[in-house]
């Protein structure tokens, strides 16, 4: 477990050196362009999230927080996304197709109806936390050799970026950024394919098409990084798919902001056309209610701050600022 943990230190250590310049570089670039980055960079904000609430990060204790007693302060209990969002998506009034007597077996339908709004939802998360498994030990040794056989990195360099004391080069850092790629790739893929055959199964050619991405456990970019990637995706292979929109959100990965102490979750929706406000509006809904509510309900913790912003640049920035509170505090777990 010692070589799992300092590999994945090593290359984590350089990748935070790598992410703000990676990022500027590819969210500049022509191919990010398009509707569904302007949402997901910066205009997402604009309508639900993120969400504060009342627990606080040990250590990181302000305002009138310090007056509470730190025994008393206690994180909610690690939740079960799929059936946790089943269960509110019944609760918001839609439908989990897999429960419909008309559903078929033979096929891979999406997840949810919303029959009356006409939307298809197909749920994904995204709980494996690339680079920092022991399982993943033979697959960073292997970008390892391909980078020194491609002249990236000396033979004497793989254990310094191993041990993090050398610079990983923003080549390098793109390699596992494609390889993160490929894993919201198969996601999207295998999302719309479901979303068309739902489509098909229920008769509903007019549908729109939504996917929800659930980041509940990888760790490897931040939000802003991850929401970019997915954002690229959309609109270089999507945009003629069946999805008509994606929100990427968080709830038990949460984050903190600067001079706040309190827990923050995400929800961020992105659409293909930045005039669907049917859509737009049903997904602000879905969001609300979720985090303010039904969330609230099942877990007794209220939403004791929330922002929404609509200021592109201010919006991007927002996100850009949150940090994940290390899974160490939040899944107890290495």
């Amino acid at each position: 477990m010692t070589v799992t943990t300092n590999l994945a230190t090593g290359l984590k250590q350089q990748q935070k050196k790598q992410e703000g310049n990676a990022w500027q570089e590819k969210r500049h670039s022509p191919s990010y362009n398009t509707a569904y980055t302007l949402r997901a960079n910066a205009l997402a904000l604009r309508d639900i999230a993120p969400f504060g609430r009342d627990v606080v990060y040990a250590g990181n204790v302000s305002g009138n927080y310090k007056k509470i007693k730190m025994e008393e302060l206690k994180r909610p209990d690690i939740i079960e996304v799929e059936s946790f969002f089943n269960e509110y998506v019944e609760y918001f009034g839609g439908q989990v197709i897999s429960k419909r007597e008309d559903n078929l077996d033979d096929r891979p339908n999406a997840d949810y109806l919303f029959k009356s709004e006409k939307v298809i939802a197909e749920l994904k998360c995204f709980q494996k936390d690339l680079f920092n498994n022991e399982e993943d030990i033979s697959r960073i040794m292997n970008f390892l050799d391909r980078w020194v056989e491609r002249k990236l990195i000396k033979q004497a360099d793989k254990l310094k970026i191993i041990l993090g004391s050398k610079k990983l080069s923003i080549e390098c850092y793109y390699d596992l950024l494609s390889a993160c790629t490929k894993t919201i790739d198969r996601a999207l893929h295998k999302a719309n394919k479901q979303i068309q055959e739902s489509k098909r199964t229920f008769s509903l050619p007019d549908a729109k098409g939504l996917v929800l991405l659930c980041n509940d456990g990888n760790y490897f970019v931040q939000n802003d990084i991850f929401l970019g990637l997915i954002a690229n995706l959309m609109s270089k292979k999507y945009i003629e798919s069946d999805i008509d929109g994606f929100v990427y959100f968080t709830i038990n990965q949460v984050s903190t902001i600067p001079n706040s102490g309190l827990d923050w979750q995400l929800w961020v929706p992105s659409y293909r056309n930045e005039n669907d406000s049917d859509l737009s509006q049903f997904v602000n809904d879905l969001g609300h209610k979720f985090l303010n509510e039904f969330y609230t309900l099942k877990t007794g913790i209220e939403s004791s701050e929330k922002f929404i912003i609509d200021d592109t640049e201010v919006g991007y920035n927002a996100i850009k600022s949150m940090k994940y509170i290390p899974k160490e505090i939040i899944y107890k777990k290495k």
